[in-house]
């Protein structure tokens, strides 16, 4: 039988809430905002063993981990392009969260409802299509966008 590995959002969403590595935390878990640690390889203080460690978790979570090779560089790699091709993740630019230490700061948005497509349409008859609206607190340049924008009718 097969083992099924999770998606990367339900797999970071056990590791956040694990509390098992060092600076991989919730900031706001109400608005699912969380910070995971980027300290760069180049750092003196830089350790394989604290600091790739999420990266090399993903790696032997998705069969990409070679034993006996470490490939920090790979690991980080293929986790940022992972979690970048998920529609449900955002990187927050907003420096207020910063706490001083290499960290990048996520936003998980609400899941998408999935319609149930019959014969290609959604229940209301239409082609499906996904809908986004950002929360405009999380994104203080497009909020002030918004408020300075001039609507044309």
């Amino acid at each position: 039988m097969p083992v099924t590995k999770l998606r990367m959002r339900p797999w970071l969403e056990n590791q956040i809430n694990s509390g098992q590595i060092s600076g991989l935390q919730w900031i706001n878990k109400k608005r699912m905002i969380f910070q995971v640690p980027w300290k760069h390889a180049a750092k003196q203080e830089w350790n394989i063993e604290r600091d790739a460690c999420l990266f090399q978790k993903w790696a032997i979570h998705t069969g990409k981990y070679r034993i006996g090779k470490p490939d920090p560089v790979t690991w980080k790699t293929n986790f940022c392009c992972a979690i970048y091709s998920l529609p449900d993740i955002v990187q927050l630019k907003d420096t207020s969260f910063n706490t001083g230490c290499a960290v990048r700061v996520y936003k998980m948005l609400s899941p998408i409802l999935k319609l149930k497509k019959k014969q290609g349409l959604s229940l209301l008859g239409q082609p499906a299509k996904i809908l986004f609206r950002p929360d405009l607190r999380d994104f203080p340049y497009l909020a002030r966008l918004a408020k300075n924008a001039l609507f044309i009718q």
